[in-house]
Parts: structure tokens; sequence; C-alpha cells
């Protein structure tokens, strides 16, 4: 029976029981690598939307007012992070529950 690539590579970690904990903190780091780029790509559009684009609107404008925070991001980000560290662990030790045979079934 001849499996495709990608389902080799997906197996590629279940060889050796050594593999197992690099696999678990590469995606982890994968995670938080997808995370933190969020946050900064986030940080930099809402700054500079609110600074070029609202500024803009409320210039003409004597009787508005407005005051711009970070403040939603910044509580959103430890919470994001935590995220990003929790489902791969837990998808993580899901997958290790099924064998490899059971695993090449299902695709």
């Amino acid at each position: 029976m001849m499996y495709p690539d990608n389902t080799l590579r997906k197996l590629f970690f279940d060889v050796s029981e050594e593999c197992q904990p690099q696999a678990e903190t590469m995606l982890i780091d994968e995670g938080l690598y997808y995370a933190v780029s969020t946050l900064f790509v986030s940080y930099i559009l809402s700054a500079f939307g609110v600074l070029v684009g609202v500024r803009m609107m409320v210039a003409g404008d004597w009787t508005a007012t407005f005051h711009f925070t970070l403040l939603p991001l910044i509580i959103c980000t430890p919470i994001l992070i935590v995220f990003a560290v929790l489902i791969p662990y837990i998808c993580f030790k899901n997958l290790e529950k099924q064998s490899i045979v059971g695993r090449l079934r299902l695709e």
C-alpha cells in the first residue's frame, strides 16, 4: 500500500518516542510564532489606522473628540498567547492517544 508524501510527513515524528517532545515543542513554537505575528500586525495596523484615518475624520469637526487606547489589544495579548500554547499542546496530547495505523486509516 502506498501513502502520499504528506501522510508520511505527518507520521514522521511517530517513528521514535524520542522525537515526540521535539514535535510538541515545534507545534507550540509555531503557534507562538503565529500569535506574535498576529499581535504585531494588529498593533501596527490599529495604531496606523487611528493615527491617520480617525484623525483625518475628526480634524474637520471641532465638536468631535476621540481617545485612542491600545487597552483592548493589551487585554487580548495574554489570552491569545495562552491559546497559542494551549491548543497545540492539547491537540498533540490527543494525537498521541491514537495509533499510527488508526491515523493512516482515517486519511
